[in-house]
């Protein structure tokens, strides 16, 4: 079966977007990381320019290849991702609407503490 040519233009912008959006993260986390030692900085500072460039012309596994030197330091870090939910009170909702979504909102998070054990919520 022949693949719609559309779809498989979508699916390559959708990997090289997220390959992307990986690379952006993983190098702003390394510029954090030489604010936190400036003793490394020198040096990495460097390996974040140079990944930049191999990212634009050979890709995201080259480029997390030139990073590699860090990755020890980097995964000595925990990160603490919360969930939270605003509920405006004072927003255009009628009390009814504001009660509905509260429970919705509740019932939504329950379900994904549920599902996940380790699952945060603010």
């Amino acid at each position: 079966m022949k693949m719609d040519p559309t779809a498989t233009l979508r699916h390559r912008h959708a990997l090289e977007k997220h390959d992307l959006e990986r690379f952006t993260s993983q190098a702003d986390f390394v510029r954090a990381l030489c604010e936190l030692h400036p003793e490394q900085a020198a040096a990495w500072g460097p390996l974040v320019d140079r990944a930049s460039e191999v990212m634009a012309t050979q890709g995201l596994a080259a480029a997390e290849a030139v990073l590699a030197p860090i990755a020890a330091t980097a995964k000595s870090y925990t990160v603490h991702c919360v969930g939270h939910a605003h509920i405006d009170m004072n927003w255009l909702w009628g009390w009814q609407e504001t009660v509905s979504i509260t429970l919705d909102t509740f019932r939504t998070v329950l379900g994904l503490m549920d599902e996940f054990p380790d699952f945060c919520f603010s």
